[in-house]
């Protein structure tokens, strides 16, 4: 989590030391005050993972062949990469009064953008959100369904993985951040994504809308590199969704 390049290296950028104190107990002590960290660690950057799985599979974990170590009311089957997940129910769930119904659930998936604005277009799939980005222009035409679109608490990061390599050079001689993006909205989006000031999007900046977006606009005057772009997590962008609607 201290790497550079991690997702959420820069929420433990803080962190002083990690000691467990005893059974079902982590005590984190942090270097200097934190705002973000303590309710950061709802999201995967505080994920609990067993030791003893962790160890059985080391970096494969988070792999198709590896599954996931939790379960709930119904645990993890197979995994075939590209195609489908299948669970199946857990009979030992603690919550009795729960009706599982359902034995076993097959997921499966298109990960191809070409066959899924193909199957929208056909009506082969009823629906979809967050249709592929290359799609929009002859879904907005369509009538075979309905393109719908608006504000979403989505957004794209971009991360240098490698500090020491030209994408860390250029960004440091100021190639374009999430101030500069606009002219990127049309052939990496469809023309559905803005560019975002704050690693918070401002469809999510509820009770604090007035003071976000003020902090916001503030950046975009800024000359230097905005406070997202000097940590790993990088320029943001899309932060409206799409959704498909086939009439029935």
């Amino acid at each position: 989590m201290t790497d550079k390049s991690s997702f959420y290296g820069y929420l433990y950028a803080n962190v002083a030391s990690i000691t467990k104190p005893g059974a079902g107990e982590v005590t984190v002590r942090l270097k200097k005050p934190d705002y973000l960290f303590n309710d950061e660690l709802a999201s995967f950057a505080g994920v609990v993972v067993e030791k003893k799985f962790y160890e059985r599979h080391g970096k494969k974990v988070g792999t198709p062949g590896v599954g996931v170590m939790c379960t709930g009311p119904y645990k993890f089957g197979t995994w075939t990469q590209g195609q489908s997940i299948k669970v199946s129910r857990y009979d030992g769930y603690w919550n009795k009064s729960l009706p599982l119904k359902v034995k076993n659930i097959d997921f499966t998936f298109l990960t191809d953008d070409s066959a899924i604005t193909s199957g929208l277009l056909s009506g082969q799939i009823d629906g979809t959100y967050g249709p592929p980005m290359a799609g929009l222009s002859q879904l907005k035409t369509s009538s075979a369904g309905k393109l719908y679109s608006g504000a979403a608490p989505l957004a794209v990061t971009l991360v240098v993985a490698n500090q020491k390599g030209d994408g860390q050079r250029r960004r440091a001689q100021g190639a374009p951040d999430g101030h500069r993006l606009e002219g990127h909205r049309q052939p990496w989006y469809g023309g559905e994504g803005t560019p975002a000031s704050l690693q918070t999007v401002s469809a999510v900046y509820g009770f604090a809308k007035d003071n976000l977006t003020s902090y916001a606009d503030s950046t975009r005057r800024r000359v230097a590199t905005p406070t997202c772009c000097t940590r790993s997590s990088g320029p943001t962008s899309r932060t409206r969704s799409t959704g498909w609607a086939s009439p029935r």
